[in-house]
């Protein structure tokens, strides 16, 4: 029994006192205090119990526990609701930022590609020039191929002004002559400025286009790279493949001009031989990657006149047999390996954006 309890049947005890049963036993006999005294009894008596009641919380506490598990319901629930929305906030967050994520690598994939497309319209450019610049030097400075040359000069001049982002890997490179587009153009204009086409060399001049070509060709293979990353590699191989191949057919224009110029040294035949071989080589390489290739050049070159007579042209090169000086004919196989180049250009093109 507690000490309330006690206190309670002490109480009890004290009203109904076994001294207050009379000698003789009988129970009538009882005296029963005045209302008075039983008030003046019990009132502060319940009153001290029903403080310590209240104090306790109730009979067996279960109001105290009641509020605090009301509480703890109460947190319960605010959990349980606050929790799945807390996590659909999170996962919309991240789906968000992996969407932002996205669309920025897609926004700099579209920046990369088109840089690439528009830095292999400025080797194209070159490679014209490249090929008559060799045909201007083997005609010892023809005023007709002047005229085709300085064209040229403007064509590749407008070339570069469509470059708009110079590439990265061009701006962080140790070659100060190709950190900017305007670095670029100074050594390009320096190099035109100092041509004498009756001191030059035209396989020197085809060498300095070629290694200026290469530095570019780099540059937009590493850009690409990045672009397509390694699920496109099929792609990106075919691309590699077609734009070297595309540079050889080029370098065979420009070290086929001398030719007709007077005919080859052994040297200058095996130079000629080796460029239109490579280049054959990369392009039949090329077509076993990507459809696109063999499908434009069908539509494009095989079976046309325009193949024919380069097919004529480079027979009478490997033959080695001329003799004379013909500008005139110099002049035909720059134009004709132009269109044919101009063709592969087109497809260079198809293959950067597929």
């Amino acid at each position: 029994m507690d000490r309330d309890s006690r206190k309670i049947g002490a109480s009890l005890e004290f009203v109904y006192s076994p001294t207050q049963i009379s000698a003789t036993g009988n129970p009538s006999a009882i005296h029963i205090p005045s209302p008075v005294a039983m008030d003046d009894v019990t009132e502060p008596t319940f009153a001290v119990i029903s403080q310590r009641v209240e104090k306790k919380g109730g009979i067996c506490g279960q109001n105290a526990f009641t509020r605090r598990d009301r509480k703890a319901q109460l947190a319960l629930i605010l959990a349980m609701i606050t929790i799945p929305i807390l996590a659909v906030v999170i996962q919309n967050i991240l789906v968000l930022a992996q969407s932002i994520k996205v669309k920025h690598e897609a926004v700099e994939v579209h920046v990369m590609v088109n840089t690439s497309v528009q830095v292999g319209g400025l080797i194209h450019g070159l490679q014209i020039e490249r090929g008559a610049t060799s045909l201007y030097v083997s005609s010892r400075g023809a005023r007709t191929v002047q005229k085709i040359l300085f064209a040229v000069y403007r064509q590749t001049d407008a070339l570069m002004d469509k470059v708009k982002l110079w590439p990265t890997s061009l701006q962080e490179s140790k070659l100060s002559d190709f950190k900017s587009s305007e670095a670029f153009r100074l050594y390009m204009n320096r190099h035109r400025y100092h041509l004498d086409p009756k001191l030059a060399s035209a396989f020197d001049e085809v060498n300095f286009y070629t290694d200026t070509i290469n530095v570019l060709l780099r540059a937009v293979t590493t850009m690409m790279q990045q672009a397509r990353g390694t699920n496109d590699w099929k792609k990106l191989v075919a691309f590699g493949l077609f734009v070297y191949g595309k540079e050889q057919v080029g370098n065979e224009r420009a070290r086929g001009a001398p030719f007709f110029a007077g005919g080859y040294t052994n040297e200058e035949l095996i130079f000629y031989a080796e460029k239109r071989f490579q280049g054959e080589s990369y392009l039949r390489s090329a077509n076993e990657y990507s459809p696109i290739i063999e499908k434009m050049l069908d539509e494009q070159y095989i079976n046309t006149t325009l193949k024919n007579t380069v097919d004529t042209l480079r027979a009478e090169i490997l033959q080695n047999t001329r003799k004379d000086r013909s500008t005139q004919t110099g002049t035909h196989w720059f134009e004709n390996m132009t269109r044919y180049i101009n063709i592969l250009h087109n497809i260079e093109r198809a293959l950067a954006v597929d």
